[in-house]
């Protein structure tokens, strides 16, 4: 069986050094050849971004934050469309999924409760954590009960997670999505804000959504600022150049069975202030930031495959 070797390369440098005789000069002599190791694959993970791929549905973010494409006036229901990412199997987007005055609402909402004391919130590295409805508990990855430890549910709860269950009926949800109307209930909301103003360098780490505790569908609300999420799979030879996609202002995304088990890294927010499109275009800065995460317990044991997965990771 054929020995795995790691992949080295060499750096070649031409150092003068000084003649020992008398006639020779400190700036005269034969050149020594230095060959120094270096290990291949560290220097490309540290030298990624030329290499990186472009981001999906960068043009998203040079677009009017004003207007919603999709919006319906006059009688019946606005109509926003589900889109599937095709290069990350089972991760849908919406467009438009919030209006500009209920985007402005809910970022005010979240900035005074906080500042006012009417929220508490939880103080994680790099980011604080509201809860609604359903706890969950960092560390043992288990969900609390509801009603218990908890924030009071925001003024948004109920429409929000009507629309996104898509039986809202001033808002109508077309095209691939990852349920059925009526097959899926969220009872769990996770509120992370990135506050650069507070914080040096906000993000998170490379992660999985815990299995045992939530159903396999998750909804994500992109509020505020713009940022760039990382996808990685489990089976991708060039796991070092994930997929990146674009996260823009009012824009839903969710993520069904198939990405969750096949994706086996998803930095939601890598830790820095600045995200990089394309080598075209100049560099993405990053603002305030609420991501509002939706889930739903579960109510049946986890299944086999999970638990393999989940210890893997």
């Amino acid at each position: 069986m054929p020995v795995e070797r790691e992949a080295v390369t060499f750096t070649v440098t031409l150092l003068p050094v000084a003649q020992e005789k008398n006639s020779g000069t400190s700036n005269q002599g034969c050149p020594y050849l230095a060959m120094v190791p270096c290990n291949t694959r560290y220097v490309m993970e540290h030298t990624q971004v030329p290499f990186q791929k472009d981001v999906i549905g960068q043009d998203l973010f040079f677009s009017s934050n004003e207007t919603i494409s999709s919006g319906v006036s006059g009688p019946g229901p606005r109509t926003i469309v589900s889109e599937p990412i095709r290069e990350v199997p089972g991760l849908y987007w919406v467009a438009d999924f919030v209006t500009q005055e209920e985007h402005d609402r809910i970022l005010s909402h979240f900035r005074g409760s906080i500042d006012n004391g009417t929220l508490t919130p939880e103080q994680l590295a790099r980011r604080t954590v509201l809860h609604f409805n359903r706890r969950f508990i960092y560390g043992v990855n288990q969900l609390g009960a509801v009603g218990e430890d908890v924030n009071e549910n925001p003024p948004f709860y109920t429409w929000m997670r009507d629309r996104l269950q898509n039986t809202d009926a001033g808002v109508e949800i077309v095209g691939e999505y990852p349920f059925e109307k009526g097959t899926f209930t969220c009872d769990q909301l996770t509120v992370n804000l990135y506050d650069y103003s507070k914080s040096r360098v906000s993000g998170i780490a490379p992660h999985v959504d815990a299995h045992a505790p939530f159903e396999d569908c998750i909804l994500i609300v992109s509020l505020g600022s713009g940022t760039v999420m990382d996808f990685s799979h489990e089976n991708d030879a060039q796991s070092r150049r994930p997929h990146r996609m674009g996260c823009t202002w009012r824009r839903a995304h969710s993520s069904s069975l198939v990405a969750r088990r096949g994706t086996i890294g998803c930095t939601v927010l890598r830790r820095r202030k600045t995200d990089i499109l394309s080598e075209f275009v100049p560099k993405l800065e990053r603002g305030y930031r609420v991501s509002l995460t939706w889930r739903k317990g579960r109510t049946t044991a986890q299944q086999k495959e999970y638990v393999s997965l989940s210890i893997a990771l």
